[in-house]
């Protein structure tokens, strides 16, 4: 079994065990094949975590730890799934997060489909460890891996929480394909944390889907004012803390208009990238790929410190993960200034656009208080305005 667990945490790259619900004992070490999904008229049991074939076609990110199918703690079937967050051995007393993703196609058929699904459930045992939470999101993964809105919930040791993740699918549609979602996400948190997966459902809506419906005027990408904007944006999670994205209606702190968008970055150990990602939808409302490469995207952006902010701006396709960035450095001086990036440096059929940054280097006083600032006014221009403080990017890589 131990070296069958190693092969199993190699294969996966990640972390991943578990434990029954009121109950201690230990189970028959049988295999179960546990590999289709049972269906009743209100939910879809989509894995029950019972054998290493299922296991097997978990796709992982890139964080290290172990994982093993577990048969002594179950919530439902024959086996779970035990996460653990970090390796013992190297990471003592160190907060990490490792990612998960369950694919959502199996064998006799797939469930991409997502505009009648609008909660997932999860059985979650916090086996140790501190600071311990669990977050769902719903993805396509392509090329590279876009994420529709998710949430965290906090998981208490030596306790099963049963998570039940929401699907805004008016939302999620903003953001990616709701039709298409192609995998779970499953980020587990903690410090020397253990966590025990099972019971992995999707519930079926009782309501009809209604889809955003993505106009922009004229020139625009994206000023905030029209209703679905207020979620055609996205924002990344590191050590289990999420980038706080909200709309606000303050002329004081907008360019166009009367609303921008706030983003609050918090303070953090790890030296990672916060990215903050505006919506596909966004770039075919407004047909981009169809403009002349001798006009600039611009965009104006709050910065509430005096020394200059160097972050990237990564223009982006998610089909074939083509991708330019673009080196951006907004000069010193609080207040707006506004970044100017030619069109030349898009990629063949541009699909969305992100705004890179690091969560300690680069920042005022290395992070250490996180940072908060305002965007507003994606737009396409003819010319780089001639007021104002202004950032060019070059027209060539």
């Amino acid at each position: 079994m131990k070296k069958l667990k190693k092969v199993l945490s190699l294969l996966l790259c990640g972390a991943f065990c578990l434990l029954p619900i009121g109950c201690d004992n230990t189970r028959d070490s049988s295999d179960s094949s546990g590999d289709k999904p049972a269906e009743t008229g209100s939910y879809i049991h989509l894995e029950s975590f019972d054998s290493y074939k299922t296991v097997n076609r978990i796709w992982c990110g890139t964080s290290l730890g172990d994982a093993s199918v577990d048969k002594t703690y179950v919530s439902e079937g024959d086996a779970s799934l035990k996460v653990m967050v970090a390796d013992p051995e190297t990471k003592k007393d160190v907060f990490s997060t490792t990612t998960l993703y369950v694919p959502t196609e199996r064998e006799e058929g797939d469930y991409h489909d997502f505009s009648m699904i609008d909660e997932v459930s999860l059985d979650v045992y916090g086996v140790e460890g501190t600071d311990m939470s669990v977050q769902i999101a719903v993805v396509l993964k392509g090329a590279s891996v876009v994420s529709g809105p998710a949430k965290s919930f906090e998981v208490k040791a030596g306790e099963w929480t049963k998570v039940n993740f929401t699907v805004n699918r008016t939302v999620t549609d903003a953001s990616i394909d709701v039709a298409k979602i192609t995998h779970i996400s499953i980020s587990c948190s903690g410090t020397n944390a253990t966590m025990c997966l099972d019971n992995l459902q999707l519930h079926r809506a009782t309501s009809d889907f209604v889809s955003a419906v993505a106009t922009v005027d004229a020139g625009e990408l994206c000023n905030f004012e029209k209703a679905y904007q207020s979620f055609a944006v996205t924002g990344s999670i590191i050590e289990g803390k999420a980038l706080g994205l909200s709309i606000i209606s303050d002329p004081e702190w907008t360019t166009s208009g009367v609303r921008a968008l706030k983003v609050v970055a918090p303070a953090t150990n790890a030296n990672n990238y916060w990215q903050i990602e505006l919506s596909e939808q966004l770039f075919k409302a407004s047909n981009f790929n169809e403009y002349t490469t001798d006009k600039y995207i611009a965009y104006d952006i709050y910065k509430p410190f005096v020394r200059s902010w160097w972050f990237t701006t990564r223009i982006r396709c998610n089909t074939s993960n083509a991708y330019d960035n673009v080196s951006t450095t907004v000069p010193e001086g609080i207040g707006w200034h506004t970044v100017c990036i030619p069109l030349t440096r898009r990629v063949m059929n541009t699909t969305n656009m992100q705004i890179n940054f690091q969560s300690k280097n680069g920042l005022e006083n290395g992070g250490k208080d996180g940072v908060t600032f305002y965007l507003d006014n994606f737009r396409i221009i003819d010319e780089v305005p001639e007021y104002g403080s202004v950032f060019v990017a070059p027209k060539e890589k």
